[in-house]
Formats: structure tokens, sequence, C-alpha cells
């Protein structure tokens, strides 16, 4: 891990996600992980740490991209090694990484033969109703849209040719159990079919469109699997990356039909949850390309329904989205084929503040005349509201609301809050501690520090909390990535305070105060021991103590920073 932090840059890792600015010797941005109009999200190329000083996100390389893309400490690893050119070695028996190989592997051939197929003369069929619903040969290149092919068991065949097992294809949903027994049967047959990307563009999952109007379901998806998390996944975040970056907002819809004809007109900002509700993983994923949001959901009540539940999602991470209106019976996928491009930007253009709306709609079904019907309509605002609680928009929808019932600003807050609490509180912080918690922030800054760190003279009862979570560890970055958030913001903090022109002679203080601490309680020890001997052996304990109490005299008194 080491060589991989000496290939890659903190500065220019976080660069191709944020526009960092330089300030002084350090770069600053908006924070990507919370809401903020003052940017205090801080990166230092010299420690090569980031840290907010608003929200606490802090850590190296690993920690950022583990936050920015929604991946676990393996995950982040292997693709830092990868952009370093550094190869990981693996233990003996360790073969997670090669079975999720395989299944990559596996995917990515399942692609390649339904693509072939589409485009062969076994797609005809499937190639005109493509055409059908607008999507081109350029279309079925971009998207590499497939076709399953009627049959029980070409797939099967074709895939163990390549060496895969029914085993294999059973645990990713590519083929089905037969009720009476027997060979599997493929169960992906006469669809039009929509690779499922994740957000490194690798085909971990397949949807597939029925061809007849009869068939059923409409859509069948893949189930979930070792890379398939149905509620991580938005498609297609890779593409859509770029363009989000470009355009300034999100443009989140339902489906990946409606997604793929987004980009085809132009909006390729675009992305689908998948037609399923939004989560949280999916929404702070969607947060980290743009904390501008808009929801194009479907113009049915269930589409409206839909769009609340998810900015009430949004509103847990510190987004209020904006919502377009489709008209009744429309979906951004007939809208576009239907009225065109400028129709669709038209309704964008207009997309409202999602919390007027829900405000405006509950007044076509409440009276705010009627008392009974104005204090059910409080209730549904305030319960709508709930999620953003201590976000920056709270206070401006709470005045909008007591403008309209007359209710005082003071006492909503106590309703959002609970009485007895009034504000939202701030954030807690940790307290500071002693000098050992700067001795151990500073040591996993720098893995020759982390050698040498002296974690058995630790007293503090927080050091000694954390030293215990990290204290097998070898390497810094792994240590770093055991703690928890508001635990590795307080050690990231502390380093990210020190101007850096003082923290090599800072940690060698720490550090000489540990060594006299240890040679201390040796000379305790020593003494103790000898109260028990005489003769030979306690000539042997005395001459080690005095040769201890030299030591710690000669250390002196050490002046180190103290943060108490």
């Amino acid at each position: 891990m080491e060589e991989i932090k000496d290939r890659i840059d903190i500065v220019q890792l976080i660069s191709q996600y944020l526009p960092l600015k330089r300030a002084g010797r350090n770069f600053k941005a908006l924070c990507p992980f919370h809401t903020e109009k003052t940017p205090s999200f801080t990166v230092s190329p010299e420690k090569q740490f980031f840290h907010c000083f608003g929200c606490g996100a802090s850590g190296d390389i690993f920690q950022f991209l583990m936050r920015m893309e929604n991946v676990t400490f393996p995950e982040a690893l292997e693709r830092l090694a990868e952009q370093a050119g550094v190869e990981i070695p693996r233990g003996r028996g360790e073969d997670s990484g090669e079975e999720r190989n395989r299944l990559y592997h596996l995917h990515r051939e399942a692609a390649d033969y339904f693509h072939e197929v589409l485009i062969s003369s076994s797609g005809k069929k499937a190639r005109e109703v493509a055409m059908s619903r607008g999507l081109d040969s350029s279309a079925i290149e971009a998207f590499r849209l497939g076709y399953a092919p009627d049959s029980w068991d070409r797939l099967r065949e074709v895939l163990k040719s390549k060496g895969f097992t029914t085993a294999e294809m059973l645990s990713v949903g590519l083929l089905g159990e037969r009720e009476g027994g027997g060979e599997p049967y493929v169960k992906f047959r006469h669809r039009l079919m929509i690779p499922i990307w994740d957000s490194r563009g690798r085909v971990v999952a397949f949807g597939g469109r029925a061809l007849e109007p009869e068939q059923e379901p409409k859509y069948l998806n893949s189930p979930e699997h070792l890379l398939f998390k149905k509620g991580d996944i938005l498609y297609p975040y890779h593409v859509a990356r770029k363009a989000v970056r470009d355009m300034g907002y999100v443009l989140l819809v339902e489906g990946y039909m409606d997604a793929i004809t987004c980009h085809l007109h132009g909006f390729s900002n675009a992305i689908a949850a998948l037609g399923t509700a939004l989560t949280p993983s999916q929404a702070r994923k969607v947060v980290r390309l743009s904390k501008e949001v808009v929801l194009a959901y479907d113009g049915d009540e269930a589409g409206r329904k839909a769009a609340l539940r998810a900015a009430s999602v949004f509103f847990q991470v510190g987004v209020v989205p904006r919502v377009v209106l489709l008209p009744s019976g429309e979906d951004p996928d007939s809208l576009l084929r239907s009225r065109g491009r400028e129709a669709f930007a038209s309704l964008i253009s207009g997309a409202g503040d999602v919390v007027l709306w829900y405000m405006a709609e509950l007044e076509t079904r409440y009276s705010l005349s009627h008392p009974r019907e104005r204090a059910r309509w409080l209730k549904e605002v305030l319960g709508f509201l709930a999620p953003l609680r201590g976000s920056l928009d709270l206070e401006s929808y709470l005045v909008e609301v007591a403008s309209k019932t007359g209710v005082t600003l003071e006492g909503l807050k106590m309703e959002i809050y609970g009485r007895g609490k009034g504000r939202a509180r701030s954030a807690s912080h940790a307290p500071r501690g002693s000098w050992e918690v700067l001795y151990l922030a500073l040591a996993l800054s720098n893995p020759r520090w982390w050698k040498i760190f002296k974690g058995e003279v630790l007293e503090d009862p927080l050091v000694l909390s954390l030293w215990e979570k990290v204290k097998g560890e070898d390497d810094p970055s792994i240590a770093l990535a055991m703690l928890d958030d508001s635990e590795r913001s307080l050690l990231v903090g502390k380093v990210m305070e020190i101007p850096e022109e003082g923290v090599e002679e800072l940690f060698a203080s720490c550090h000489r105060r540990a060594e006299r601490r240890a040679l201390e309680r040796e000379a305790r020890r020593l003494k103790m021991s000898m109260e028990g001997v005489s003769g030979e052996e306690k000539g042997r304990l005395l001459a080690r103590y005095i040769e201890i109490m030299k030591s710690i005299k000669g250390a002196g008194e050490e002046g180190v920073y103290e943060t108490h």
C-alpha cells in the first residue's frame, strides 16, 4: 500500500472528482459529503490527507475513494492498485477475487453473445422492435444491446464452451432450476437484452425486455448475487459521470429504458435506479456526482409517489431535488420519442422545488381555511420535512409553512425537533484528549513512524480504545480503515491542523515522551522486583535500575505539544 500511495497523489486523485483550488500550501473545495456554501474540504499534498472541517470526513486516498464510489476497502485497494500499476499479493486460499473475476468474465461473455445474436440474422425481429423504440444501430453499439434467442439451452452451451460451469451460471441467474430436476434452463429467452454495468463499466447483470405483447413479465431482471446488489447500482453511472460535470446536474429517471432514451436525445447526465425505490446508497452516489438533482419520474400517480419517496431519501443526505412534472401517462422514454428533445428540455427547465410542489399538491386535497384540514396539511408537510433536520434549507421552508398556517416559526421548529429541544444540535465534537491523541494521529500519517510507534505505553482511555482497533495492522492505511468516521476525523483533523514544517519535530517530541514513559515503567518494575531479592540478583537489578534512571535524567522534561 505504501507503493500505491507513493504513485498516486491525493490531489490528483481528488481533482478527478472535485474542482480543487489552491489555498496556501493546501487545496480546498466544497465538500462532496455534505451541503455547504463555504469550502471547508481541505486536501494536503504534503500530508497526503483530506479533511472536511465541516462534517469531519477524513482520510487518505483509500478513504476518499471508498466514500466517493461507495466501495469497500478491498475494492478501493484493488482499484487504486490497478491505477498505480501495482500488483496486490494474494495469500493462499484467497479465491474470492478469482471467483469475482470469473463472474465478471462470465457476464462479459454473455453480453458479447447476446450482442452478436442481435446484429446477426437471428436478431432481425429484435432489431425491428428496437428500431420501433428509437434504438438504431448506433444505440445498439453504444449500449451493447443484445438479443436472447428463444432457446432453452443455447446460452448454456455457449458459456460451457467458454469454460464456465453450470453452477456459476445458476449463481447469477442466467440459468434456472427445473422443478422436476434435470438440466437447468436458460431464463432469458426471446428478449431484448440490456447489460447492466457497475460504476466501473463492468457488466454485472442483465435486464431483458419482452418482445411480444403477451410475454410476461414485461421486464425480466437478474437476481442479486455476488457482483450485483440492485440497491447499489445506478445505470449507466460510469457513462453519465462526465456529462453530469459538464451539465451541472443529475437527471434521475426510473428505468434503464428511460435512461437510454435520454442519452440518445442528448441528456447524457441521466441515470436510473433500475425501476426500484431509491436507496440511501444510490442517493449518496448521485450526490457525489452533483448536489443539483432533477427527478423525472413517470407522470402517473405511482411515479409521483416514487418521486416523493426519492426526495425523502435525498433529504437524508442534505439535498433537496427539483421535480419534473410529466404529463399523465408519460415517462421520459415515451415523451422523448413522441414529442422530442425540445419538449422534454422545456419540462426540465421548469422543474420545481420538490417541497413547494408537495405543499401545493396537498393544498388541492386540504383547505387551509378549515382548521381541521389545515392541521392535517401541517402534519403531512412537517412529516415530509423531518429528514431535513439540521440542513440549511429547512428554515426557509418553515417560514413558508408559517406564512400559510399562522403557526410561529419557533413552534414549527419545536414540532420538527421535538418539544424542549428547540434548534437542531450542532455536530458533536470529539474530546481533544492528551498528547497521546497527537502521537497516534501522527504515527498513522507516516508508515515509517507507524513502525516505531510505542502503543504499549498508552494510558489515555480514548487513545487506548483506538489503539485496540488498529494495533495488529502493519500498514497505517489499513489501520485508518479500521476506525469509524468520527474516530478517523479526530485523528486526521489533528494532523491537518499542524503546519507542515513542524510535523517531523512534533512526532519526534511525542516519541521521546513515549520512550521516557516506557523507561519510567521499567524503572518502577525493577524497583518492585528488588524488594523481594538479595545478593547477586539484587545487584544485577540495581545496576539496570541505575542505568535506566540515568537515561531518564538525560532525557529531561519533554516539552511536548499539549492538546488539552
